[in-house]
């Protein structure tokens, strides 16, 4: 774990490092334009790769010596580099809403057949309330959940430590109820804000 974890977070910083190159490379270099966009220089927008990069293949290792189920990585893998060339594409060209939506949908919704365990099954209210159960509204009420959480990330993103930040708080919180083969995927996660935090 120990060697996973100086391994992963030297990939992170790494990735920091040449932000500047791959920004240029891959076109997504946001230049401030005097009004929404106030930041003092043009700055690359690459904080996913340098942080889904790593995980990514520390998950390919994790499965390739059998430390991991092979479906932890198939799922990084869907939800990693789907969301990751729908970022790249939205950074570039802006794409609509609606084809957002659509995609955005489309890959949570894979993820939850490769991993039925992030399924909501039911609403715990508390001792004073009860638990609702979801039955067949399961499957949408998670995707609706996650695409919501999704468009909460983008209206923070850009606004300097506030999403590293909800993002460190948001796994920390994970961590207590994910399944013990999830969890250590979550504590890289947090490894790899903490790094990018001074970055940012």
């Amino acid at each position: 774990m120990m060697i996973s974890a100086v391994w992963f977070g030297l990939s992170v910083v790494a990735c920091c490092s040449l932000a500047g190159p791959m920004g240029r490379l891959l076109g997504v270099i946001d230049y401030p334009d005097g009004g929404r966009k106030s930041h003092a220089r043009p700055t690359p927008m690459v904080g996913g790769i340098a942080l889904m990069v790593p995980l990514l293949l520390v998950a390919l290792v994790k499965t390739l010596l059998g430390e991991a189920p092979v479906g932890i990585f198939v799922t990084l893998v869907v939800v990693g580099l789907g969301f990751l060339i729908l970022g790249w594409y939205d950074d570039r060209q802006h794409a609509p809403p609606s084809a957002r939506l659509i995609v955005s949908s489309g890959l949570f919704g894979a993820v939850i057949l490769l991993q039925p365990d992030l399924l909501l099954s039911e609403i715990d209210l508390g001792p004073q309330f009860g638990v609702i159960p979801l039955w067949s509204l399961s499957f949408p009420f998670t995707i609706v959940c996650l695409v919501g959480l999704q468009n909460s990330v983008n209206m923070v993103d850009g606004m300097n430590g506030l999403l590293i930040g909800l993002a460190l708080f948001w796994t920390g919180c994970l961590m207590f109820y994910a399944p013990d083969h999830l969890t250590v995927y979550l504590q890289f996660l947090m490894l790899g804000l903490l790094i990018l935090l001074p970055y940012n």
